[in-house]
């Protein structure tokens, strides 16, 4: 197969990002279209990476029988609809975490896709699995080298500098566990190679500096803990106050080793000590942290499309970690009813 032509949907923060990636770090694909709900967004991204088609309509874009693929990375109450309309129209689909707004939701839109289009190329982004040092501590694991799996433990905080963009984005949000948890969510269920049991979910949280996430019934800061059916405990906290960048951390203890991932925020590998002592930079946010993941992600994509094989996370997995941020957030709810 030649390059294979993407049609990108939703060129906003992260959208914006998928598209350079697939112009300038995927050498099997082409951009060969862009989306946005405002024509001049499409024409100004069109302009900057030489793009032939520029839309403002996305069932516009699906009639242009020249694609092979479309990326989605629109709000999510988008993503059930466009999901199924592009696998209607014969496209392979990248749609970017969640399938949909909710578990019930989620649940329709995988039981079209394996009704319909089971044959068809569907994979849903969860870019951390690509990032190099997670995907190290998985073969390490499958090596035998972790034992058995004990805990994982996941602690991911935004920067408070970045709260505005996040409380902008509070309208169009299912919460705090399906928004920011369900990476971790994902993480574990592939790293400790179990689910959780249902009924051991607990979850809790509060806000503690940014009083406005009360008005859309969400959390600045909120942990949550679970256990596994093979026996492994799982523990997870997500902030948005971070006085410092961007953090993810990972620990995954097992009964032969113990693998930490990002522990130090550090953007590199400079210190600069000076008359404020040492200072390390630090990322500002996740775009940053995972800048190869993403790139990573989505070659994997294009080479399922190249090679016709299906992804190596599959729906059922990003079903899965939705009902996961399903369960955290009743557990989250039922707390605060009493």
């Amino acid at each position: 197969m030649d390059k294979i032509k993407i049609g990108a949907v939703g060129i906003g923060r992260l959208g914006a990002t998928h598209a350079r990636n697939i112009a300038y770090q995927i050498p099997q694909a082409n951009l060969f279209a862009v989306c946005s709900r405002t024509l001049s967004s499409a024409q100004a991204l069109q302009q900057e990476l030489e793009v032939p088609y520029a839309y403002d309509s996305f069932d516009e874009m699906l009639e242009n029988k020249e694609l092979d693929a479309i990326c989605i990375t629109t709000y999510t109450r988008f993503h059930p609809e466009q999901i199924l309309k592009a696998l209607e129209a014969g496209l392979a689909v990248f749609c970017d975490k969640p399938i949909a707004e909710n578990y019930e939701a989620s649940k329709k839109v995988v039981e079209q896709i394996e009704k319909h289009h089971a044959d068809k190329i569907c994979m849903i982004g969860y870019m951390k699995r690509y990032d190099p040092s997670y995907a190290f501590v998985k073969k390490e694991i499958e090596a035998g080298k972790l034992g058995t799996p004990i805990l994982f433990r996941g602690y991911a905080v935004d920067s408070k500098k970045i709260s505005k963009q996040t409380i902008d984005f509070l309208s169009e949000s299912e919460g705090i566990f399906y928004d920011f948890f369900v990476h971790d969510f994902d993480l574990s269920r592939w790293l400790v190679g179990s689910d959780w049991i249902d009924d051991s979910v607990s979850a809790m949280g509060s806000n503690y500096l940014f009083k406005e996430f009360e008005k859309y019934n969400d959390l600045d800061n909120a942990t949550c803990h679970a256990q596994f059916k093979n026996g492994a405990m799982g523990f997870y906290y997500c902030g948005r106050t971070a006085p410092h960048g961007y953090l993810m951390e990972t620990e995954i203890v097992g009964t032969k080793a113990i693998y930490r991932i990002g522990s130090s925020p550090s953007k590199n590998l400079v210190e600069v000590i000076d008359g404020t002592g040492k200072v390390v930079e630090e990322h500002l946010m996740f775009l940053d942290r995972f800048k190869d993941a993403y790139v990573e992600e989505m070659k994997a994509f294009v080479d399922c499309v190249v090679n016709n094989r299906q992804p190596d996370i599959t729906i059922k997995d990003a079903l899965e970690s939705n009902r996961m941020a399903y369960l955290a957030t009743a557990s989250f709810k039922k707390r605060i009813s009493i």
